[in-house]
C-alpha cells in the first residue's frame, strides 16, 4: 500500500488519506474523535457504510468546547454523510467490549497510557474484519515513550502483520489482521 504525503499534516492524516483513497472502507470505528479532523480525512475520500464514534468528549481532551457529538453532527452534516453513526460517548474501556459489529478500518487515537493503549489495541482487535486496517496513533509521540513498546508487544501478541510504521513525530502504525 502506498501511503502518499498529505501536505503538512501529521503522520496520521497521511496515512487515513491514503488507505481511504485506495480501498472499499464499508465501517470505520473512530477511538478518540475530538474535533473530527482524522474522521473528516477519511470523508474526503469516502462515505463508509457505517460509523461508529467513540470517545468521553470530557476532561483534558473532550467536552462539547473540544468536539463532541454536537460538533461532529455538524461536521457530519457539512459533509454531507447522511448514513448510520453510533456516538460511543464515554470510556472505551467500558463501551468497545459492548459492540456487537465489525469493522474493516479501525483508528485508535484514545487512552495514551501503557495499560490504556493496550487495552484499545485489544479491544479493537476483536472489532476488526479479517483483512481489515487498524491504525495507531502518536506511536513516537514524545509525550507517551511507552507506546513504541506497547504497539511492539501487541503485534507480538496477535502476529499483526505490520503494513506501515513512522516513527517521525508523533508517529502511526499501521496494522492488517490476516485472513
Amino acid at each position: 500500500m502506498l501511503f502518499t504525503n498529505h501536505g503538512q499534516t501529521f503522520a496520521l492524516h497521511n496515512v487515513l488519506h491514503s488507505i481511504a483513497a485506495q480501498r472499499k472502507i464499508t465501517a470505520y470505528l473512530e477511538v478518540g474523535v475530538c474535533y473530527g479532523h482524522s474522521l473528516k480525512v477519511v470523508l474526503s475520500q469516502q462515505f463508509p457504510d457505517r460509523l461508529a464514534l467513540c470517545d468521553t468528549w470530557g476532561g483534558e481532551y473532550g467536552g462539547e468546547q473540544f468536539g463532541g457529538p454536537t460538533h461532529i453532527e455538524t461536521l457530519l452534516r457539512h459533509e454531507k454523510y447522511r448514513r448510520p453513526v453510533t456516538f460511543l460517548n464515554g470510556n472505551s474501556h467500558e463501551l468497545l467490549k459492548t459492540v456487537p459489529e465489525l469493522f474493516d478500518l479501525i483508528l485508535v487515537d484514545g487512552d495514551h497510557s501503557a495499560a490504556g493503549a493496550r487495552e484499545d489495541l485489544e479491544d479493537c482487535w476483536s472489532l476488526l474484519m479479517p483483512g481489515g486496517l487498524l491504525v495507531f496513533d502518536d506511536l513516537a509521540h514524545p509525550a507517551h515513550p511507552e507506546l513504541p513498546e506497547v504497539f511492539s508487544a501487541f503485534v507480538g501478541s496477535v502476529h499483526a502483520q505490520v503494513v506501515h510504521e513512522d516513527l517521525t513525530p508523533m508517529g502511526v502504525g499501521v496494522l492488517c489482521k490476516t485472513l
